[in-house]
């Protein structure tokens, strides 16, 4: 006996290219086959028409004679997907509204899962229902529970903690286990978003990392030029001062009305610091006008 095939149409590639063939009650066929493609399609499958092309009544026939050696070695050899699922729906009993749903998940060199549930009173809504719940459970057991995680965008200085473990800078692809997980963008040593995601089994999730702006150079203050100018301007009045008492020190004799016998011992050192005090200004005002002309030589190239 031939069951009829209802075959999934092409669709958006996404993630992991899947094949899909439904069989058995003729009546439930297109309406399995809208569920199971919604739900694939949601989960980000590539779908592919015919994944086993004009094989695809033997590969029936397999499971009519109960072969499931013939079905694998059709899947690993005529297979064009990476995955087969094949939906077999069959009426509980005559004249019910009762179905039975088996589905196989095949990946070539490797056994087969299996799931199964009842459709009971299978009306559209309560059909919709099976179908994920046997997809979900179908796919789970088929990736081994996990998903994939791929993170892009950011900027630079921008690092990814997923659940706690630092995976390093966008862009970042990672297998992790179905379920809820935690991811923590941090920039410049602190975390500067936190979100949770949930991963389906066999599905992908895209997640675009905040960008975060390079900070601006602080401005390079120039160098003051006050201090110099004090010292050589005290320098200045200090010299003056000394020539001035040195002067005084050297009037003697019966001409002069007034001696001055300490101005020299006071206006020599006092002519010494004075030139002092002007050389170490000017050498300090070149050295630091020498640090704003580099300053502005860097910043001309």
């Amino acid at each position: 006996m031939r069951f009829a095939l209802a075959l999934l149409v092409l669709v958006r590639l996404a993630h992991a290219d899947v094949g899909v063939v439904v069989s058995g009650d003729p009546n439930m066929q297109a309406r399995v086959l809208d569920h199971a493609q919604r739900w694939l399609q949601d989960k980000n499958q590539v779908l592919v028409a015919a994944p086993l092309g004009a094989a695809s009544t033997t590969f029936v026939d397999c499971f009519v004679m109960e072969d499931m050696a013939c079905a694998k070695k059709l899947v690993n050899d005529q297979a064009k997907a990476a995955v087969v699922v094949f939906i077999r729906v069959d009426m509980s009993a005559a004249q019910s509204r009762d179905y039975s749903l088996t589905a196989f998940w095949f990946v070539k060199g490797v056994e087969p899962i299996t799931e199964k549930r009842a459709c009971n009173q299978c009306d559209d809504t309560v059909l919709r229902t099976t179908v994920d719940m046997l997809m979900d459970d179908l796919s789970r057991k088929g990736t081994n529970g996990k998903g994939q995680l791929k993170i892009s965008g950011g900027g630079e200085g921008m690092t990814v903690k997923i659940d706690g473990d630092e995976v390093g800078a966008p862009p970042v692809s990672r297998e992790l286990a179905a379920g809820s997980h935690e991811l923590v963008f941090i920039h410049g040593g602190a975390p500067v978003d936190v979100r949770r995601i949930e991963v389906d089994a066999g599905g992908v999730v895209e997640v675009t990392a905040p960008h975060i702006a390079a900070a601006k150079p602080l401005p390079v203050a120039k160098p003051s030029r006050m201090f110099p100018g004090l010292l050589i301007a005290g320098g200045v009045v200090a010299a003056a001062a000394g020539g001035v008492l040195l002067y005084y020190g050297s009037l003697r004799g019966p001409d002069e009305p007034y001696e001055y016998t300490n101005a020299t011992e006071i206006g020599l050192p006092l002519a010494l610091a004075g030139a002092f005090a002007v050389g170490a200004g000017t050498s300090l005002w070149f050295a630091r006008s020498g640090s704003d002309a580099q300053v502005g030589v860097s910043g001309t190239f």
